[in-house]
């Protein structure tokens, strides 16, 4: 019960609804930007904006980063694999066994976020150039502009519409981890403990622990983006 109550006050304390309200506005404004520059797919803007919006600033930074490198390597990958090789099947299925075996295998063992969506992104775009093989450079145009799009509209509401900042989200974080991680010893060491309640205590603190490790690789991305900040105005001021 403790476990529905702690999610209860969360929802109740508008945790939740902030987050989703950040990633709502997210996607509303990169639908709007899409559509207003006439990209083919919209959606993709929405999508880019919904993945890559975290719990913190830092964290949505580090994750728009990726999300731009991904989607470059893939698409340029994709391209440069169809102009030299050609639009063959069997080609093109050689090509995507042989990079999708790379990249996951790179992946898993390195828990890389570029690799595997490098991965996803060639399969988008070599599908869409073997179905439509004469729009090849607009079809990696228009996926490149998409995912921009929505990284852009991301950055705009986590730095400065709804900013969170990373250092105070790790400090709620570690509070929550260490009273689920007690909440845990006390529900082991009780008399008779109900399994369902002591396994939803258990999820709860490796959840709280594994957000403890994300929030902490956020601040570094938003202590480096605060520090550059500090230089550009120090130029102008000199200047």
């Amino acid at each position: 019960m403790k476990t529905l109550d702690s999610l209860l006050c969360q929802i109740n304390s508008g945790e939740y609804a902030k987050d989703a309200f950040r990633r709502a506005a997210a996607c509303t404004l990169a639908v709007s930007l899409a559509i207003f520059l006439r990209l083919e797919n919209p959606y993709w803007a929405a999508i880019s904006a919904f993945l890559v919006m975290q719990a913190d600033t830092g964290s949505s930074l580090k994750k728009c980063f990726e999300r731009v490198c991904a989607t470059i390597c893939g698409s340029l990958l994709a391209l440069l694999m169809v102009m030299l090789l050609g639009n063959h099947a069997v080609i093109l299925l050689v090509n995507i066994f042989i990079i999708v075996s790379i990249a996951m295998s790179y992946s898993l063992r390195n828990t890389s976020y570029i690799a595997m969506l490098s991965a996803i992104t060639f399969l988008i775009i070599i599908f869409n150039i073997y179905t439509n093989p004469n729009d090849l450079i607009s079809t990696v145009f228009f996926r490149c502009s998409e995912v921009s799009v929505g990284i852009i509209s991301e950055t705009i509401i986590a730095l400065y519409i709804f900013p969170v900042n990373a250092l105070d989200k790790i400090k709620n974080i570690e509070l929550k981890a260490i009273n689920s991680s007690l909440d845990y010893i006390a529900a082991v060491f009780t008399k008779s403990p109900k399994v369902e309640n002591l396994n939803a205590v258990y999820h709860l603190a490796i959840n709280d622990i594994s957000s403890m490790k994300i929030g902490k690789l956020g601040i570094k991305y938003e202590t480096l983006l605060l520090s550059r900040r500090s230089n550009s105005i120090k130029r102008s001021e000199t200047i």
